[in-house]
């Protein structure tokens, strides 16, 4: 379980980073959801699908956009699990 921590914390400051740096990555966003997704943080996870969402639409990339929308739906649909930041 230890190890299985420190790769999430991994993952979270290596997408934070990418973040950092370009703040409008959109990708960044779309892979730091799943790793949250992966660890049933569903409100975390979908916040950066939305901003993932926002980022593609204003690049023009609108099947990415569309394929995303059509996660926050089936996010929408599933109960409320762990919602705080920090596994």
């Amino acid at each position: 379980a230890h190890a299985e921590l420190h790769q999430f914390k991994k993952a979270v400051t290596a997408f934070d980073q990418a973040i950092r740096l370009d703040p409008e990555n959109a990708d960044a966003y779309f892979k730091l959801s799943e790793v949250y997704a992966v660890w049933n943080m569903s409100k975390p996870a979908q916040e950066n699908l939305d901003r993932a969402v926002f980022y593609f639409r204003k690049q023009g990339r609108l099947e990415e956009a569309n394929r995303i929308e059509r996660i926050l739906i089936d996010f929408s649909q599933l109960p409320e699990q762990h919602q705080e930041a920090n596994p």
